[in-house]
């Protein structure tokens, strides 16, 4: 059983995902080089097996990554 902790402080997938994204880029004066997928940036990110924002979130713990790019080459792959 999972024990929801502070509910009225939880954000939305959407929120969690551009808190570690760019707006984390924007935190550290990085955004013109990350934090979106753009030409020009680092190619660092994630594809997953399903999409965040369209499960249910008590089921994000259960996300399994596909697939991990680090400099735009592949180097994690289930």
């Amino acid at each position: 059983m999972v024990k929801i902790v502070g509910p009225d402080e939880r954000v939305s997938a959407y929120h969690g995902l551009k808190a570690l994204t760019d707006w984390a880029a924007y935190q550290h004066f990085e955004e013109s080089t990350k934090g979106t997928i753009e030409i020009g940036k680092v190619a660092d990110f994630i594809i997953l097996d399903k999409n965040p924002l369209k499960i249910d979130p008590m089921e994000l713990e259960n996300l399994k990554v596909v697939t991990t790019y680090k400099g735009g080459k592949v180097v994690y792959n289930k």
